[in-house]
């Protein structure tokens, strides 16, 4: 860029510069005189100026701002809390306003939300959150890193208010975190919940059933049951919950999804993490870069790599075979009498694609249940990732 160039660009910025300030100044004038005055797309205008330059004073006018907007002041109808904000966004925010779509980003509606919160306005706070959940749905990718916090806010909200709006919610959350953007922790923390929410569309009771097949658990597998993580324990009780006939009529996936979560978070807190540092390396083979996050919870897929590398006898594999001799079932690996059924990592892809292969069906539910549950592999599994 030559320097003629160069002086010309700089005149014109500080043109827009000088437009901008003084446009601010008269809006401060005008609040500060008029307040009632302001039209919504101008409270639009100065609220994304400050988010946008935090050199502009906003201490005193934000909050003030905020609670002016007609927005804030209307009563949300709970059945249009999905488009209200987007809707009034659209309408002031359009290609004759001073501030147009592209100056509203997701950092302006991070602040509007939190003020939102500040002022104990849910409805207006969760109309936000699903405007933000709308555009991450939508691929904007500057909304991808508030995805995990927004699905987690409006899950709290609506797990109280509406069953059905919060398994979507969970159906997403599941998603994300097939596709890393969303905690195993998070994630595994919240499943539970679709249970007592799925029982409560039907207008059943969830508790008595646990209890139920907790004791019944305990009774047919004794000591075996209670040497269970929490973590496991609890998606042991929902595998058998969504096992029974009826309930895989219902949802054909819920039950063989929870059996592998058990056997990933048994195998993760017994096995996996106590060694992370060998079997991480096995995984790895000749790679560097590692392939899970410290959080992350081994697939059942690298599981079965695991077990069948440590039942080789290779001498390659000596440190893997080294680790699992200090299980309680360290025979039964090394003889391959455990070896992860096919049909486990197989089916646990299938979950994770569902739009590639279509839905899951009652057929590949009840063949999974046989092999898996029936057959009593998993509990004799679980069983033998106990500690010696």
């Amino acid at each position: 860029m030559n320097d003629g160039l160069r002086d010309v660009l700089k005149i014109v910025l500080d043109e827009q510069e000088g437009k901008r300030r003084e446009r601010i100044q008269r809006l401060e004038e005008i609040f500060r005189e008029r307040p009632e005055s302001l039209t919504d797309r101008d409270r639009l205008e100065w609220i994304a100026q400050m988010v946008r330059n935090p050199e502009i004073e906003r201490a005193k006018h934000f909050e003030r701002l905020v609670t002016s907007l007609s927005f804030t002041k209307d009563t949300i109808d709970p059945d249009n809390l999905k488009m209200a904000w987007k809707d009034f966004l659209t309408l002031e925010t359009s290609s004759d306003s001073p501030t147009s779509a592209e100056e509203w980003d997701v950092a302006c509606d991070l602040d509007m939300v939190r003020c939102f919160e500040r002022l104990d306005k849910t409805a207006q706070s969760i109309s936000v959150y699903e405007h933000i959940l709308s555009e991450t749905i939508g691929g904007d990718p500057n909304y991808r890193d508030s995805a995990e916090d927004c699905l987690f806010k409006l899950f709290e909200h609506y797990k109280g208010t509406s069953s059905r709006r919060a398994r979507e919610l969970l159906m997403l959350i599941r998603i994300y975190n097939e596709n890393d953007l969303v905690s195993d922790e998070r994630y595994y923390a919240v499943l539970p919940q679709e249970t007592e929410l799925f029982y409560r569309e039907l207008g059943e009771a969830v508790d008595q059933d646990r209890c139920l097949v907790e004791e019944r658990l305990r009774l047919e597998f004794g000591d075996t049951f209670e040497k269970l993580h929490a973590i496991t324990k609890s998606h042991i009780v929902d595998a058998e919950l969504w096992s029974d006939d009826c309930m895989r009529n219902l949802e054909p996936s819920a039950g063989p999804r929870r059996w592998v979560l058990a056997v990933e978070s048994e195998f993760h807190h017994k096995m996996f993490q106590p060694n992370r540092a060998v079997l991480e390396r096995a995984l790895q083979g000749n790679r560097s870069e590692s392939l899970l996050r410290p959080e992350q919870s081994c697939s059942i897929g690298q599981i079965a790599l695991l077990v069948k590398k440590a039942g080789s006898g290779r001498p390659a594999y000596a440190l893997i075979t080294a680790v699992f001799r200090r299980l309680r079932g360290r025979q039964k690996f090394a003889d391959a009498q455990l070896d992860v059924p096919e049909v486990v990592p197989t089916h646990r892809a299938r979950f994770a694609h569902v739009t590639e292969g279509g839905t899951y069906t009652q057929e590949e539910c009840n063949d999974f249940i046989k092999k898996v549950r029936d057959s009593e592999w998993v509990y004799q599994f679980l069983l033998a990732l106990q500690p010696d």
